[in-house]
Order: structure tokens, then C-alpha cells, then sequence
């Protein structure tokens, strides 16, 4: 009895896992479309369009931002973002990182690495190196 009781068990229990894994919420999509008060700022890059170039999410209306800068991190550094003195500042949830970009204008932010937590590739064969200066262009195509 008890060696049957050890071969069904990690069996059921593999099946509920992924039984688990594969269903999703009905309000939870795989990737969910842009409202109109969301704005995607992309950085310049030498190549027109780069998969792989850092961009900054901001939604105007809960000012929350994602900044994806490194697409081989698991860290997704998200939060709070404000505005002043034409200096735009992203604070993460956790507390531990600070994002500060120039307002240059309506389309363009500039990246300012001194007052900024550290931005680094893990991998800069593949991923782009986000630099002091850089500049995120809004990008108006959704």
C-alpha cells in the first residue's frame, strides 16, 4: 500500500501542477493592448528599429511606469513616476532604484546616468547599452 501511496502521489501532484501553470484569470492577457493614456518612449538607436533598445512606459493617468532596459533580466523595474522642473524621475515599487530622465520636449526624453541607479546589460552582445545622454523618442505609432 505504501509504494503504491508513493507513485500516485508525485504523479497527482505533477498534474495539478501543471494544470495550475496553464490556465490563465479571463482578465489576465498574455499582452494587453496600449491605452490612449499610456506613452512608449524607445531610445535612439543606429539601427531604425531595434527589438532589443530600451524603452520607458508611462501611464499618465496613475503616473506608473515600466522601464525595460535589459531584456535577459528578470527584474522588470516598475513604479511611480513624477514630474518637475522639467526632470522626469521613476522610483520603483521596492525602493531600490531611481530612473532620472530631461524633459527635452513634448517627444523626447534624455537619460541622466549620475542621478540614476546603475544601467547595465547583462549581455552587451545582444542587449544595448542605455549611456548618459540618451535619447528616448515617444514613439507615436501604436
Amino acid at each position: 500500500m505504501k509504494k503504491v501511496f508513493l507513485i500516485i502521489l508525485p504523479a497527482l501532484m505533477s498534474s495539478l501542477l501543471l494544470t495550475a501553470c496553464g490556465k490563465t484569470q479571463p482578465d489576465q492577457a498574455i499582452e494587453q493592448p496600449l491605452q490612449n493614456d499610456t506613452e512608449v518612449y524607445v531610445m535612439e538607436t543606429e539601427k531604425t528599429s531595434d527589438p532589443f533598445a530600451p524603452s520607458l512606459q508611462l501611464d499618465t493617468t496613475t503616473k506608473t511606469f515600466v522601464f525595460r532596459y535589459s531584456v535577459l533580466s528578470s527584474y522588470l523595474p516598475s513604479g511611480q513616476y513624477e514630474i518637475a522642473d522639467g526632470i522626469l524621475t521613476a522610483k520603483t515599487e521596492d525602493g531600490q532604484y531611481k530612473y532620472v530622465f530631461e524633459v527635452v520636449d513634448d517627444s523626447t526624453l534624455k537619460f541622466l546616468s549620475n542621478s540614476s541607479s546603475s544601467v547595465v546589460p547583462i549581455d552587451e552582445k545582444i542587449e544595448i547599452k542605455t549611456e548618459d545622454g540618451a535619447c528616448f523618442i515617444k514613439k507615436e505609432d501604436r
